[in-house]
């Protein structure tokens, strides 16, 4: 098997998984993940307040069980870019 054939099976995920990455990339792109999920949280949110009456009681339910978990993952988020800011500092001090 050549090498083209041999690199086609390769993922594209296994691929990204091999190129190193520093604490300031993972930094940017879990910035960047938070971002998107407070964003679409927020959009929930507003539909959780406009509580629109075609929507049925259990699916407002799922609503808000679904925007405490968004919201515990942006937290998370945060806790995570903080650990790695604070071993940069570690590192570099």
């Amino acid at each position: 098997m050549d090498y083209a054939q041999e690199n086609a099976k390769i993922s594209m995920s296994e691929r990204i998984r091999d190129i190193p990455r520093t604490n300031s990339d993972v930094i940017c792109e879990l910035a960047s993940e938070s971002r998107e999920v407070s964003w679409r949280l927020e959009r929930l949110n507003k539909a959780i307040k406009a509580d629109p009456e075609a929507v049925s009681t259990r699916h407002k339910e799922l609503w808000r069980k679904q925007a405490k978990a968004m919201q515990e993952y942006v937290d998370v988020l945060g806790e995570r870019i903080k650990e790695l800011i604070d071993n940069n500092k570690q590192t570099n001090a």
